[in-house]
């Protein structure tokens, strides 16, 4: 089943914006590790935070999430049909991805994508609350570690997999695969694949 146009928009602005923030993310983290930085360019990477936090609040509002996990729910069998495609390829036969070849199954996909969401949610009041200490923190020319928390980046990256797997692109669906095993993220999925994980 595919998704009505005006999902299929709001599913892909999703995916713009969850890449561009795990991309700005790891620079941001990445400049804030350097330590030659002084005070003004701490005052620079605020600015990184600053669009971390509008970025955020784009990709894990729960009300996005919502309509999010209401078009993976309706579209989860060609979403699960698309997961076996990537899954299947030969050109994939690392460790870490066989684990996730579940995935092709609809149980486990919605499983999975509502698993990833869910953490999304619980996890936005806080990350936005960590985001705003971090920011005010460089903005008073202090450095801060920075970074999107590790469990809220590993299911950002499942949930751009699974809206790409429903909107039925595949270079997404196996980047995101990657991008999970890449950060070590496959290791949490056995947690995610129970029941309320």
């Amino acid at each position: 089943m595919f998704a009505p146009i005006l999902e299929e928009r709001s599913a892909n602005a999703f995916i713009e914006s969850a890449v561009k923030l795990l991309v700005i993310d790891e620079t941001w983290t990445d400049k804030l590790q350097r330590s030659d930085l002084n005070a003004e360019d701490i005052t620079e990477l605020a600015k990184y935070g600053l669009k971390i936090e509008e970025l955020w609040v784009q990709v894990a509002h729960p009300e996005v999430l919502k309509e999010l996990l209401n078009l993976v729910k309706t579209s989860a069998p060609y979403g699960a049909w698309n997961c076996s495609r990537v899954l299947d390829s030969d050109d994939l036969n690392t460790e870490s991805l066989g684990r996730l070849t579940p995935l092709a199954n609809v149980e486990n996909f919605d499983t999975f994508a509502a698993s990833c969401f869910g953490m999304l949610s619980s996890r936005y009041e806080r990350q936005l609350d960590v985001m705003a200490h971090k920011v005010h923190t460089l903005a008073n020319g202090d450095w801060s570690p920075g970074d999107i928390e590790y469990p809220a980046r590993c299911a950002l990256i499942g949930a751009v997999i699974v809206v790409a797997a429903v909107l039925g692109n595949l270079m997404l669906v196996c980047g995101g695969l990657f991008a999970l095993a890449a950060q070590g993220c496959v290791d949490e999925y056995d947690d995610w694949m129970q029941p309320g994980g």
